[in-house]
């Protein structure tokens, strides 16, 4: 049974949920990766930066115990950026837009293989990502 690791806790289903277990009781390291995964989530519910500054640094201190590379290496990483980070409690917005935007280009990209120019691109890029009206509007006259 191959188990989704990257599906939150509560999304689990209850054999996958038996065999994450399974995992854990026999001392699988992925299993401790996926709980400060999943631990590291509740950053999120902070109500400050001060709080989250404080979560992160208790999480950052377990997760550095273990000799889980891949782990630590992300931790570093959220570690050297965490003012950037800090910056959704400052503001409460995220890229989410963004990378919606970036999917629908690459979707357009993606079927843009008939295109003969970059400016065929451009326009189907706009109007996908532009929420362009083409609706056509009759003039009575």
């Amino acid at each position: 049974m191959c188990v989704k690791l990257l599906k939150n806790s509560e999304t689990l289903k209850e054999e996958e949920r038996n065999y994450f277990l399974n995992l854990k009781e026999a001392g699988h390291p992925t299993t401790l990766a996926w709980e400060l995964k999943e631990l590291f989530r509740h950053f999120w519910f902070s109500t400050t930066k001060e709080q989250a500054v404080v979560f992160f640094d208790s999480w950052y201190q377990q997760v550095i115990k273990t000799t889980i590379s891949h782990v630590t290496k992300i931790a570093d990483m959220i570690k050297n950026h965490l003012d950037a980070v800090l910056n959704y409690f400052d503001f409460a917005i995220t890229n989410a837009s963004s990378e919606g935007v970036n999917s629908k280009i690459q979707t357009v990209s993606s079927n843009a293989r008939g295109f003969r120019s970059f400016g065929s691109f451009r326009t189907a890029v706009l109007f996908f990502c532009g929420k362009l009206d083409l609706k056509h509007h009759s003039h009575t006259n």
